[in-house]
């Protein structure tokens, strides 16, 4: 290496401290099944994912209803990986690829569940079986390369027909 490309190199490696982690929303602690906050159906919030700090939400269904849910971009790295379990604890659906890119298909993809990626939107959709809790879980940065952390704004709205 050259000089110049060493000196580059010795300043990157320098700051990789220098970025901080924003801050959490107010929703936490919401990262496990057991905290996961509760929402309700029709009332959009607005969040954070940081990288490392997967926000877990839950809501009240009734059986056969139809369940769609809205994650909208509102800013900031883009690279959420998502989980759908139903009031059984059956997983719908979970996408926990180790890259950002989203080629393929989901790691679990119930038929039943509708999957859109509308540009930095994400839409689901299915109609529910049993009634109960069901959640949702949101991980940001699964691309991360451990040196600048992640953070992803989102709008959550959650709507039952």
């Amino acid at each position: 290496m050259t000089h110049f490309s060493w000196a580059i190199l010795l300043t990157f490696l320098s700051c990789t401290g220098c970025v901080d982690q924003l801050s959490d929303d107010a929703l936490e602690p919401n990262d496990t099944i057991e905290d996961a906050t509760e929402i309700t159906a029709g009332i959009p919030i607005d969040a954070r994912a940081n990288q490392g700090n997967s926000d877990v939400f839950k809501f009240e269904v009734d059986a056969e209803e139809i369940l769609s849910i809205d994650v909208v971009s509102r800013g900031k790295d883009n690279c959420p990986g998502f989980s759908l379990i139903d009031s059984n604890e059956l997983v719908l659906f979970k996408d926990a690829r180790a890259r950002c890119l989203r080629i393929g298909q989901p790691d679990i993809h119930d038929p039943t569940v509708e999957f859109q990626i509308n540009d930095e939107d994400y839409f689901f959709q299915t109609k529910t079986t049993t009634s109960g809790y069901y959640y949702f879980t949101i991980t940001e940065g699964r691309d991360a390369d451990n040196i600048f952390p992640y953070s992803w704004d989102y709008r959550l709205t959650v709507t039952l027909e």
